[in-house]
């Protein structure tokens, strides 16, 4: 009985921190505003290279031809920019249509030539060449590359020869076509469209 006289060592409870959803979302979405105003608001404050000018006092003693030697240099500075930008179009209209049509012959006739050489050793290779073992296998891998093509295509019924449907007489190669004739195999052209 005595123990009722006395106040008791119970603790009080404690507030839960349970709340309904939409509160916990309002909360949330204060507090996001709340951040975002205060970035802003500081880049605002702090903006690097964006100092304003505070300009020249007016007891300066020298200020009017501080501010001509500024006027100088702004005026300099657009000249530059409006130079740089007329070089390019300078350059276009230099180039009349006579000096655009020589050049284009020029280069055409230098592409010719280097063409022109180009078929001619190819059909001096050609000619010369009776079969593989010819001026193109010179070197002992290649010549073991040309055994090794051999016994197959001996080996072989049937040899494909896959070509490109776009260019097929340049996908060909007469000296693979000797070889292949030449050991009896029948040899048919695929044309490949890819």
């Amino acid at each position: 009985h005595g123990n009722r006289d006395r106040p008791s060592m119970v603790r009080p409870k404690k507030k839960s921190h349970r709340m309904p959803a939409r509160k916990k979302y309002n909360i949330e979405k204060k507090v996001r505003e709340h951040r975002r105003k205060e970035k802003k608001a500081s880049k605002k404050r702090t903006r690097p290279g964006r100092t304003k000018d505070p300009g020249i006092p007016n007891l300066y003693p020298f200020k009017e031809e501080l501010l001509k030697e500024v006027e100088e240099r702004k005026r300099r500075k657009m000249e530059e920019a409006s130079t740089k930008r007329k070089r390019p179009q300078a350059k276009r209209e230099s180039k009349s249509l006579e000096s655009v049509q020589s050049e284009a012959t020029r280069r055409g006739e230098t592409y010719e030539r280097r063409l022109g050489t180009r078929k001619e050793s190819v059909k001096k290779g050609v000619e010369s060449s009776d079969s593989l073992s010819g001026a193109l296998f010179s070197d002992g891998s290649k010549k073991a590359y040309y055994r090794e093509f051999k016994k197959v295509v001996d080996a072989a019924d049937v040899v494909l020869e896959v070509l490109d449907a776009r260019d097929p007489m340049g996908c060909r190669c007469p000296q693979v076509e000797e070889a292949v004739v030449a050991c009896g195999s029948r040899k048919r052209l695929v044309l490949s469209h890819t």
